[in-house]
């Protein structure tokens, strides 16, 4: 839609959009990437409020752990798809 000009501006996460515009360059040359960043949140994870009220250090070695492993391995994960 992008490319044949039916939208202006396209929002998307960039790690997988940075996958796809490095992947496919010729196909994409056109479009070009802004460096506004909109916020962005973490996945939803279910920790129960007993289980963080319990082990506070270990929900949060959690929640850094997939922050690490999606900024880390996503790149080499996003080409399967």
């Amino acid at each position: 839609m992008l490319q044949r000009q039916r939208v202006d501006a396209v929002v998307a996460p960039e790690p997988p959009v940075d996958s796809l515009l490095s992947r496919e360059k010729e196909r994409f040359a056109g479009i070009v990437k802004t460096p506004l960043r909109l916020p962005s949140t973490d996945y939803y994870l279910v920790l129960s409020k007993d289980f963080i009220k319990e082990a506070p250090d270990l929900a949060g070695r959690i929640w850094q752990a997939i922050a690490k492993a999606r900024t880390t391995h996503f790149s080499q994960l996003a080409k399967r798809y």
